[in-house]
């Protein structure tokens, strides 16, 4: 350890205890997914999104007529709406604030397990999880025969 900190050394239970304060959120820290959710949600809310009562990763604004949402689980997103310039302005803003995101665009995506495919020819959303579950049943051990 470096001698300029000894002083800040205490002594706990037999062991030398350094105590830090962060200047930043530190993955992993247990106050780093709240101060990441409170930052995403008051950037969205700036931006007109209000979020939804019965799901807080969820968020809606009405733009240009149309509803876009914004739904995510921690970083992250799937963004939705009928106007594809209209998803575009909004990654653009989003990226403002948090640097370049990977975006995939297109009427089928994997989005935490779910395996989700839009279907122009009826208006339907099929969401799909088969692959994410063979693996979950490979990686217990189990056997699924």
């Amino acid at each position: 350890m470096n001698p300029k900190y000894e002083n800040f050394v205490v002594i706990e239970n037999g062991k030398k205890v350094l105590y830090l304060q962060l200047l930043k959120a530190l993955y992993g820290c247990v106050q780093s997914a709240l101060l990441w959710y409170n930052l995403f949600t008051n950037t969205l809310v700036q931006m007109g999104f209000k979020l939804n009562p019965y799901d807080l990763c969820v968020a809606n604004s009405q733009i240009k007529g149309k509803q876009c949402t914004i739904a995510w689980y921690v970083d992250d997103n799937k963004i939705s709406h009928v106007n594809d310039t209209i998803v575009t302005d909004i990654i653009e803003k989003i990226e403002v604030k948090f640097r370049k995101m990977t975006v995939i665009r297109g009427k089928h995506h994997v989005f935490l397990g779910m395996d989700i495919t839009f279907n122009d020819n009826n208006g339907t959303v099929t969401i799909l999880m088969k692959e994410y579950l063979k693996e979950a049943i490979a990686d217990s051990g189990m056997d699924a025969t």
